[in-house]
């Protein structure tokens, strides 16, 4: 049986995904002046009703999408499409 799939497997993918697209890997940072800004098209983990979802900031920050459109889910269900997802990225990045 596979290991146990936690919440930093999930943000190691996550910021793999930033990594590869050059966005920031926290959702909001503070500005200079102090105040926390969010970071437009930054992927990160959301967790509600008992699972996970890769959520993607908006382009203005004020909103999210779901990435793989599946929900709150399990985390070894949404790790597994997580890595399909990146796979096809760095499949489509090498043509």
């Amino acid at each position: 049986m596979r290991d146990r799939i936690t919440l930093a497997d999930l943000q190691a993918q996550c910021d793999r995904l930033n990594r590869h697209f050059g966005y920031a890997l926290k959702p909001y940072s503070p500005s200079e002046d102090g105040v926390i800004k969010p970071n437009p098209r930054v992927f990160h983990i959301s967790q509600a009703y008992g699972g996970v979802a890769i959520h993607q900031m908006a382009e203005s920050g004020t909103g999210v999408r779901d990435v793989i459109g599946f929900g709150h889910a399990p985390k070894r269900e949404v790790y597994d499409r997580l890595v399909s997802l990146i796979d096809g990225v760095m499949l489509e990045a090498r043509q």
